[in-house]
């Protein structure tokens, strides 16, 4: 999995709420290209991708989105679009000034 400078995936499990850390230097910028990080997505898991306008605020911390991504996301729902509205609803600001997009893919 690459991030490319991308906030890191949330993987939802039955053992809780986990963000996927790597650290990895932005698009573009010559670096040592870091280790690949590898998982397999647990049965019954859901992996969540997104932009960052989904959980950035002009007037609030990055780790105060990121917690409240945790949070809402805790709670899964079955159907997985239903579930990314949800997330669209609850953390989208009330004007949105950046893209936003949410991918949520689950093992069965």
């Amino acid at each position: 999995m690459a991030s490319a400078g991308h906030l890191p995936p949330l993987l939802v499990t039955d053992r809780g709420v986990d963000y996927l850390e790597r650290r990895a230097p932005l698009l573009g910028v010559r670096a040592r290209r870091p280790d690949d990080l590898e998982f397999t997505l647990p049965p019954g898991a859901t992996l969540v991708l997104y932009t960052d306008g989904l959980i950035e605020r002009r007037d609030a911390d990055i780790d105060e989105g990121l917690r409240a991504l945790a949070t809402c996301a805790a709670t899964v729902d079955a159907d997985l679009d239903r579930f990314s509205e949800r997330l669209l609803v609850e953390l989208a600001a009330p004007e949105i000034h950046d893209d936003i997009a949410v991918v949520a893919v689950r093992r069965r």
